[in-house]
């Protein structure tokens, strides 16, 4: 960023206007002072998050210090030899545009000392030197020209009026500045029709010159021309006043409304924000903020920048403030993951043992302290988690495994289930979609209905019977949120007719909250990131990406939620 800033200024000499170069000069100079200022207050967050842990007395031993930058100097070097030759260039141009206003007071003088030549030849010689003279000058000021113009105008129209040649030149030349003067009229009429404000700007300008250079006309053609001219020229000035009037306007409006939404960033309170979710709140409603931001238009360029700081400004007080949360939370969370560590080891101790009661009482109590305990950050909560459940399943199941020849109504029931299977597979579907989910509902009530299985013949009957359901609801026209919802409301009811369906659903639901706690934290990480770009740039990639994983990652979590209410209800009917 810096070296770009660098180059963007040998740039700045390629201007014509020097007075613009001299705006951009400045505006550069500025983003490079915000640029050093975010590199050093970065670098100042990570030395205090470095001896965040230390003492007072060892924090007073260990000071930040500011590292030098070698851009820093070359930036600066650039920038004084930038302004320094920019100096020369705005002082060489009012050199020559002061220049150009003596030149041309001294040839209004040189011809209003021909008005009274009794020499006609030897005047009007001299006369059209002058114009000539006049016409390679060059021009001065803005103000400047009005006033040249104005004096030349009545000079020369003086000096007309009294050569006497006047008589015989004057037909032919107000003839000719007649039709030039018509033409402009006519042109400047026709881009009153142009839609684009600055195409019409620009060529009013163009045509308002021609016509300040146009040669005089006769006095009765004057008034006429001149009322034609004014009119179409009152037209395009009341035109144009319009337009930056409602420019204006709608710019103070934009500035009101930025205003109010850096209020309301500035009332929103940290303090009292001790949970995850309260923190999801908060942070929603600035991101919904920031979001009506971009809806807003620019204010004047000066106000807009200053009310862009203001706002950013407050936005990264809020997700410092988060961040210094969050960073506490870690500490917690190591915690919890030693804690839950421990129930892991308890839990594989306890896998082999052939004491099945006092074993599996155990167990369900370790269960039961797992879920008080918060959780770990989700890179060890996964894991811990699969280590505990892997234990847990494996002593119920050897223990469902020991049991499982002691019930001999399970080979019946397995016969059932196969008869049911192919109850499902005849199953035709019709085109009434309600009907067929209800009988397939039905298909899946009957099988929860019937009892447990031999253990060796679970999985295969469980595929084979999903295998089934699964290749009807296919053919059924349902969107993607039925089928999802369906298919998992079927997964819910095979766990609520396993072995042990308790731990079954239990061990779903804690399966899907600790997904939902993962793309929390990834949802928070895109946020935090969106507080660090600018977000008025709508047409940003970057900002373009970020929304995109801010939809996706939010909707992946209201269909987990959806899923965990399924368990939840499940849970409370067994």
């Amino acid at each position: 960023m810096k070296k770009d800033l660098i180059n963007q200024l040998s740039e700045i000499l390629s201007h014509d206007d020097v007075f613009q170069a001299k705006r951009e000069l400045k505006h550069l100079f500025d983003e490079f002072e915000n640029e050093k200022e975010k590199i050093v207050q970065a670098a100042r967050d990570d030395f205090e998050k470095e001896h965040v842990k230390l003492s007072d007395d060892e924090k007073a031993e260990h000071k930040f210090h500011e590292s030098e930058d070698p851009l820093d100097e070359e930036f600066e070097k650039a920038y004084r030899e930038v302004r320094f030759t920019l100096k020369e260039k705005e002082e060489a141009k009012k050199e020559a545009l002061a220049s150009v206003y003596k030149k041309k007071l001294e040839i209004i003088a040189k011809v209003e000392g021909l008005v009274h030549e009794e020499n006609i030849a030897k005047a009007f010689g001299s006369f059209n030197e002058l114009k000539e003279e006049w016409k390679n000058a060059g021009h001065a000021s803005r103000t400047q020209e009005r006033e040249l113009h104005d004096k030349h105008n009545s000079i020369v129209k003086e000096f007309y009026y009294n050569m006497n040649i006047y008589k015989e030149l004057k037909a032919y030349d107000f003839d000719k500045n007649y039709k030039i003067r018509k033409s402009i009229i006519e042109n400047t009429n026709a881009i009153l029709k142009l839609e684009s404000i600055k195409e019409k700007q620009e060529k009013y300008h163009a045509l308002r010159e021609k016509w300040y250079d146009a040669g005089p006309v006769s006095r009765d053609q004057y008034e006429e021309l001149h009322n034609a001219w004014k009119e179409v020229d009152d037209k395009i000035h009341d035109e144009l006043g319009e337009y930056y009037d409602k420019l204006h306007e709608e710019q103070e409006e934009n500035l009101k409304k930025k205003k109010g939404l850096v209020e309301k960033v500035k009332v929103v309170e940290v303090e009292g924000l001790d949970t995850h979710a309260k923190w999801q709140k908060k942070t929603k409603e600035i991101l919904d903020i920031q979001s009506d931001w971009k809806k807003i238009g620019f204010a004047r360029r000066k106000e807009n920048e200053k009310i862009w700081k203001e706002f950013r400004a407050e936005c990264d007080r809020f997700f410092n403030s988060k961040q210094k949360f969050y960073d506490v939370l870690k500490v917690d969370q190591n915690k919890n993951k030693d804690a839950k560590l421990d129930l892991v080891k308890k839990a594989i101790a306890l896998q082999e043992s052939e004491n099945w009661k006092e074993a599996s009482n155990q167990l369900i109590n370790l269960q039961k302290d797992w879920k008080k305990i918060p959780p770990a950050h989700h890179r060890d909560e996964k894991k811990l988690w699969n280590q505990f459940r892997e234990a847990c399943n494996h002593f119920f199941n050897h223990k469902k495994d020991h049991f499982s020849h002691m019930d001999d109504a399970q080979v019946d029931n397995l016969k059932l289930k196969k008869d049911l299977i192919a109850s499902i597979s005849a199953y035709d579907i019709t085109d009434d979609k309600k009907k067929d989910i209800e009988s397939l509902k039905a298909f899946s009530e009957n099988w929860n209905n019937i009892g447990h299985v031999p253990f060796k013949d679970k999985d295969k009957i469980i595929k084979s019977y999903q295998a089934a359901l699964d290749l009807h609801y296919k053919k059924i026209k349902l969107n993607d949120t039925e089928k999802i919802e369906l298919l998992f409301q079927n997964k819910v009811d095979q766990l609520s007719g396993a072995h042990d369906p308790e731990n079954a659903l239990h061990s779903e639901r804690n399966f899907l909250r600790e997904k939902i706690n993962r793309l929390n934290s990834d949802l928070i990480q895109y946020q935090n990131n969106m507080g660090f770009i600018n977000t008025s740039n709508s047409n940003s990639p970057l900002l373009k990406t970020l929304n995109k994983n801010l939809d996706k990652t939010q909707g992946e979590i209201d269909q987990l939620k959806k899923k965990l209410e399924m368990i939840n209800q499940a849970i409370k009917g067994i």
